[in-house]
């Protein structure tokens, strides 16, 4: 259901997909005390497993550790944050 536009998902959420795809993840929240989160997987999944994840449900397949950004407003809403690219 995460692959749906307009799903929302939690920090367990977060975690599984970190696992899953074998990304870091970082997190700006709006909490004070917590303003900077890092996400590793525990250990790295094989890049087959990855792959034919992203293959079933027509993803393409992220670098392995390939770093993610992210922000939380608390207390309910994760937004997904791009680099602006300008040209020189």
């Amino acid at each position: 259901d995460m692959a749906r536009n307009r799903t929302w998902g939690d920090e367990l959420t977060l975690r599984a997909c970190v696992e899953a795809f074998g990304c870091v993840t970082h997190v700006v929240t709006s909490e004070a005390q917590n303003w900077y989160l890092v996400y590793r997987p525990d250990s790295p999944p094989e890049p087959a497993s990855v792959a034919q994840l992203c293959e079933k449900n027509k993803l393409p397949t992220p670098k392995p550790g390939k770093d993610i950004f992210i922000n939380y407003i608390s207390p309910i809403h994760y937004n997904a944050v791009a680099a602006l690219v300008t040209s020189p």
